[in-house]
């Protein structure tokens, strides 16, 4: 069972990523549409390589969102899947990382 503090970081940790995916995804849309209709290639490769590394970084954050929706669903967390979490959003989002590693202790 999660104490009422832990819960709270859980629930603000998962509204926030919720709100930064909705953003990426939306980027992603803007940019593939701008691949789709640029005339030139180097510009069509360009939006399209940024493009596939935003949504590269979105499938990681819903994946760090799914499983803290799970713990909290479950009143439980689970060390080394934190520590996974942790590890994987680091370079992504390194103060998400540091809550993650806080969550453990």
């Amino acid at each position: 069972m999660l104490d009422e503090c832990t819960s709270l970081k859980i629930r603000s940790m998962i509204a926030r990523l919720d709100a930064i995916i909705s953003r990426l995804e939306e980027r992603y849309r803007r940019l593939y549409d701008k691949a789709l209709f640029a005339e030139d290639c180097r510009v069509k490769e360009m939006y399209k390589a940024e493009a596939d590394e935003i949504r590269k970084i979105a499938k990681e954050l819903m994946v760090v969102h799914e499983a803290l929706i799970l713990m909290h669903g479950e009143q439980k967390l689970y060390p080394e899947v934190l520590d996974k979490l942790a590890i994987m959003t680091k370079s992504i989002m390194p103060e998400l990382a540091i809550e993650l590693k806080e969550l453990e202790n």
